[in-house]
């Protein structure tokens, strides 16, 4: 699945959508936070549930493109609020848009 996503296309998008912005929070790699999202909508996640289930789970770490195994928290659970704030519903229309132009 991960290689049917175009993740330069959507991390040149999301740092041109994220331009401007005093949002003042940490901003992550758009592969980690949209594939956060991804994570948790396919396996029906909390918030909790997806950190954890990522930060035990070499197979969705490599989902979101880290290149080696971290045992430690990647982001904090509150941080999967701003990811969904920051891939709302246009942006993900906007991806699934050009995901379909490219197959």
């Amino acid at each position: 699945m991960a290689s049917l996503i175009p993740w330069s296309d959507i991390e040149t998008k999301y740092i041109k959508r994220l331009k401007g912005s005093s949002q003042g929070r940490r901003v992550y790699p758009a592969h980690l936070a949209l594939g956060s999202l991804i994570i948790q909508k396919k396996m029906d996640l909390s918030d909790e549930e997806t950190v954890l289930a990522i930060t035990e789970n070499p197979y969705l770490q490599y989902f979101i493109r880290l290149h080696t195994f971290q045992t430690e928290k990647l982001f904090d659970a509150s941080s999967v609020v701003h990811f969904r704030k920051r891939f709302d519903i246009d942006f993900i229309n906007e991806i699934n848009e050009s995901m379909k132009k490219t197959k």
